[in-house]
């Protein structure tokens, strides 16, 4: 059933969610094989082309890159999580139209960051992108237009344990991470005001629900020195969600980058390429004023 499967891909170095193709802008096909049946086809498609406006965005020097996004709708509000490779400020342009015209913004640098766009209309298309900077850069980089519809509202429907969102992020961490649960119905209807609970789990402190109109969010914390693994499976009334997981360990770090010789000119930022042509410029004056010198001798 198209409608209801989800195809998604994962980067196997942090875990980072990378590609919902349920969630996305873009229409998708392939095949999907199974050990004893024929391979099911998704159909060709031919997305629309969306052309957004020139931006002021373009990267002259940058290393930075957006590692993954994913979309999250629910009735008034899109939350997007990023990932970026080098910590840095994120910031999302969105609208009703690709010609977009509105901006959210992360307030403090990191690796990842969870944005929302609030005050949406039930049920709507939008478009957005993604933006990502470099803290020490005067640089950034700017992902392409995608679009993402917000979920209708339920009509006091009750909840769907296979459709409702349970999104851990991030997967992979040392010490903390949150998780964020969407309640839907059968229809992928957003059921506002639910009371969402999580229990208690070994070696992980989880804080107190900050339950807002259309989704719920609790802060898991480790409270042991060695490394877990963390499975959480929160519950409305006695109706149990898709269960969520992610990693607490003491011993993670980002991966650090180590540039190639073909990439070294995209770590330089712009003071240090304004002084390798401030030095070039000295050094062809005083090559040119020496050879002036020698003439008149």
């Amino acid at each position: 059933d198209q409608s209801r499967t989800i195809l998604a891909a994962t980067d196997p170095a942090t875990g980072n969610f990378v590609y919902n193709a349920a969630m996305s802008v873009q229409s998708s096909s392939g095949a999907i094989t199974g050990a004893t049946e024929e391979a099911v086809l998704f159909p060709e498609t031919s997305p629309e082309a969306l052309t957004g406006p020139e931006t002021a965005h373009q990267p002259l020097f940058t290393s930075q890159k957006i590692i993954g996004t994913f979309a999250v709708p629910a009735s008034s509000d899109v939350f997007v999580f990023i990932t970026l490779a080098y910590p840095g400020r994120a910031s999302i342009e969105f609208g009703p139209t690709a010609r977009l015209g509105n901006k959210v913004e992360s307030l403090a640098a990191g690796t990842h960051h969870v944005l929302q766009i609030a005050g949406l209309a039930p049920n709507s298309s939008y478009y957005y992108r993604v933006i990502g900077e470099q803290s020490g850069e005067q640089s950034v980089v700017v992902g392409p237009i995608r679009s993402v519809t917000s979920s209708p509202v339920s009509l006091n429907a009750p909840p769907s344990a296979t459709r409702s969102d349970v999104v851990v992020f991030p997967s992979r961490s040392r010490s903390s991470t949150t998780v964020y649960v969407f309640p839907r119905d059968e229809a992928g209807a957003t059921i506002s005001g639910s009371e969402v609970v999580i229990e208690e789990s070994s070696g992980v402190k989880i804080g107190q629900a900050q339950r807002q109109l259309d989704y719920t969010q609790f802060k898991l914390t480790r409270t042991v020195e060695e490394k877990i693994n963390v499975t959480v499976r929160p519950r409305i009334g006695q109706v149990g969600l898709e269960t969520g997981s992610a990693v607490l360990d003491p011993d993670y770090s980002e991966a650090a980058r180590t540039a190639v010789s073909r990439e070294l000119v995209l770590s330089w930022n712009h003071k240090a390429a304004a002084t390798l042509l401030g030095g070039a410029i000295i050094v062809f004056l005083l090559g040119f004023v020496f050879i002036r010198l020698l003439r008149i001798r």
